[in-house]
């Protein structure tokens, strides 16, 4: 039997679709021998017959119109189907019969494979690596940040039965360290035995299964079996940055902590990491400057030894999130358009909800105009404005409650009109909702532009339905955050697998008509470019789909929040091995696993490596074909993994890091304005002049942003305009990851 599915992780569910195929007969080979061995008398033993009685039995997946009942009355067993698919058992000598029935299109038989992860490995020759050169990450810290780990897991333990787990750091358990609970190596030891407790889970099971991508053993013993990670020897510290039941939602700012608590522990074990974040959104600008993001590039870089982060391109290539409009001399207003689809409302309030996040030049004034599906207009809403312009969350209509602001960012605890000062741009933001129990309006809703010039980048970075955009959509630029940060590894996903055997012994595809082949890029995988900046994304492409690898025993398939769980009562183990301790899933969640393996395998090697370098040693050796075209490209990259070649490559040498002085002030002390003066290096992606100017209690009173120059002048004013105290003040000047700071006398002002 052939299940036909398709899965995205983080998606948590199991979505099912058909294709139609060209008329090219309606029997596959396979099949077309069967019925020709049945009519010759010549049938021999098949995996895919069943016999009852003296009666053969073949199952077969068939694509047809979908009118069941004329299968069945032609003797057909309906085991399953879904629209256009179906998987039928059928008499072997009626098999012509089947097939020739109007409503048929094609029938396929079962194929054989195995479902293994090392079938990925081999896609990226981490077994020729670990074969012939010994490469197994051992003595390097893997840190994942995610739904948790089942520390209990046998790929995770030593052939002696203790935890190769040196740390986990639980932030749905409330604690003293980092806000959450720590278990160290020795606890996780003494609950292993019996003599303690560990109460972190993984209830969705991604986490465990990124980690045995990454860092599991095969569960062989004293060798590395069949479903062994890339990096089977490494040390884990496992972060579960979730705080909810269900291990959907990972907040920005435990992000942040778990990078930190993963470098701590790095630290005060003396080891390098790399770090593996299979999570993402489109909250950001989408050019490196969210705050997870800076936090990244504030740890890993240039110079920076034995620190890596790898994250994912995301999973929306095959979605409608992204979409532009450009403000040109002609007469009519550029529009972009979204669609909600009919949905059932939440019970309750503030949970039916959809938030577009949008992005313009700074030195651009642009208007924006909410139209509603019935026409109505809220707006426009003009830079530093916000509707409703009555300090209330939100605007209540009958289409929802409305709420948009226009040219802010967000400093601190509050929101600042101007220019984000971290990439000079201006950022609007809509959100409708049902803060007040009238949901929003299904439909198609409409984002109206005014004013003179300029480019806008729309993301639909939230919505509890299904929403898309229709006008203005584009097919590009949907790498989700984290993954357009500088520093960070941002991985794309290709297949390297297509079938499998679940655990109970169905012979599983999500391809039953042979629309991909293995080596094609999937098709969720999301494209760059980043929305500016020049810089390439992603970087490397690696096996995510169908990746068989750890199953985490407080995520059954039966449960609805597992990644296992397949929402088909006819195959409930679609997703479970057929050995009962790994799952398969899908997604660029588990393509930069692979990567993070791979890099824990070059850190071995060589460990102060900077990313900069492990960067230019995994791309450099990266495999191209005729599938990903001419590289470097916004969908593969620089194209394949291929770690065995990496490590055969020698590391280039890091170039000088560029020079930034922020120069004494002048006159100091001064009366009415002083003059500042900095140098700047030329660089190719030019990041800003962060200028902020504390007082003596180290608050902060004036904010400067300067794109190149070589001066400016302070004339002793707050950012509102009002004139500060005499006395002593601090200018610190930031440029990318380096920061300088300057004190100055103010003695008051001109007279």
């Amino acid at each position: 039997m052939v299940l036909k599915i398709c899965l995205f992780t983080f998606a948590l569910y199991l979505l099912c679709s058909s294709f139609a195929m060209a008329n090219v007969g309606k029997l596959d080979p396979r099949l077309q021998r069967l019925a020709l061995a049945a009519e010759s008398g010549t049938v021999t033993e098949s995996s895919i017959l069943r016999k009852r009685g003296e009666i053969n039995f073949v199952r077969v997946i068939a694509t047809f119109d979908g009118r069941v009942h004329e299968l069945a009355h032609a003797g057909a067993g309906i085991i399953f189907f879904r629209e256009n698919m179906a998987i039928l058992e059928v008499p072997l000598t009626g098999l012509r019969d089947i097939a020739n029935l109007p409503s048929i299109t094609y029938m396929e038989a079962p194929t054989p494979s195995k479902a293994l992860l090392d079938k990925s490995a081999q896609a990226i020759s981490a077994i020729k690596a670990r074969e012939q050169l010994g490469a197994t990450g051992r003595g390097i810290i893997v840190g994942i940040v995610d739904s948790g780990i089942d520390w209990r897991h046998d790929d995770f333990r030593k052939p002696d039965g203790s935890t190769r787990i040196k740390y986990i750091l639980d932030l749905s358990e409330p604690g003293p360290h980092y806000t959450g609970s720590i278990y160290t190596e020795a606890q996780i030891n003494d609950a292993l035995n019996g003599f303690g407790r560990v109460y972190e889970t993984d209830a969705s099971g991604h986490g465990t299964h990124v980690t045995g991508i990454v860092a599991g053993d095969g569960t062989a013993g004293t060798g590395y079996g069949d479903y062994a990670g890339i990096a089977p020897a490494a040390d884990i510290v496992a972060v579960k940055a979730t705080r909810d039941a269900e291990g959907r939602e990972f907040f920005t700012d435990d992000q942040i902590v778990a990078l930190a608590f993963i470098d701590s522990v790095a630290d005060v074990l003396g080891k390098p990491w790399v770090a593996n974040l299979s999570l993402g959104g489109h909250s950001g600008a989408h050019d490196g400057t969210s705050p997870v993001e800076r936090f990244i590039d504030m740890l890993t870089g240039p110079g920076i030894q034995g620190k890596v982060v790898v994250t994912v391109a995301g999973n929306d290539g095959d979605m409608d999130i992204h979409a532009q409009a450009t403000i040109e001399s002609s007469p009519q207003l550029p529009v972009i358009s979204f669609h909600l689809d009919p949905y059932i409302a939440n019970v309750g309030t503030g949970n039916d909800i959809v938030i577009l996040d949008g992005w313009y030049d700074g030195a651009r004034k642009i208007g924006v105009t909410l139209i509603s599906p019935s026409g109505n207009r809220y707006g426009p809403v003009l830079p530093g404005e916000v509707l409703p312009d009555d300090n209330s969350s939100g605007k209540v209509t009958n289409e929802g409650t409305i709420y948009m602001w226009n040219g802010f960012y967000e400093s601190g605890n509050e929101y600042r009109q101007g220019t984000n000062p971290h990439n000079g741009d201006r950022e609007f933001y809509l959100q409708i909702s049902d803060d007040d129990a009238r949901r929003p309006a299904d439909g198609e809703w409409t984002l109206e532009f005014s004013g003179i010039g300029g480019d806008i980048d729309v993301w639909i970075s939230n919505a509890t339905m299904d929403a898309y955009f229709v006008q203005g959509k584009v097919d590009d630029g949907k790498l989700a955050i984290p993954g357009t940060a500088r520093n960070a590894i941002t991985v794309a996903s290709f297949i390297s697998k297509k079938s499998w055997d679940d655990l109970d012994g169905n012979r599983l595809t999500y391809d039953s008509q042979g629309l991909y082949s293995e080596g094609d890029l999937s098709a969720f995988s999301s494209p760059g470019p980043v929305r500016k900046g020049g810089y390439q994304k992603p970087e490397i492409a690696a096996p995510g789909q169908i990746i068989v690898s750890a199953l985490s025993v407080d995520a059954p398939p039966t449960n609805e929040n597992s990644i296992f769980f397949s929402g088909n009562i006819s195959y409930p183990n679609a997703l479970v091995n057929n050995d009962g301790f790994h799952g398969l899933n899908s997604g660029t969640s588990m393509a930069a696993p692979h990567v993070t393996g791979a890099v824990a395998l070059l850190l071995e090697q060589t460990p102060e490596l900077s990313t900069i370098q492990v960067r230019d040693l995994i791309t450099k050796s990266a495999d191209s074909n005729s599938k990903t075209g001419a590289v470097p490209n916004t969908l593969w990259g620089w194209g394949k993994l291929n770690i065995h070649d990496a490590l055969l490559t020698d590391p280039d040498p890091e170039e000088e890091q560029p020079v930034f002085m922020l120069h004494p002030p002048w006159p100091n002390p001064f009366v009415g304005t002083v003059k500042i003066e900095y140098d700047l290096p030329v660089l190719e992606n030019m990041p800003a002049l962060q200028i902020v100017i504390f007082n003596a209690l180290g608050r902060r009173v004036k904010e400067i942003q300067k794109f190149g120059g070589l001066e400016f002048n302070w004339d002793g004013r707050d950012d509102s305009g009002t004139p500060v105290g005499s006395g002593v003040y601090f200018i610190q000047a930031s440029f990318g990851r380096q920061k300088q700071l300057q004190k100055v006398v103010f003695l008051g002002m001109e007279k």
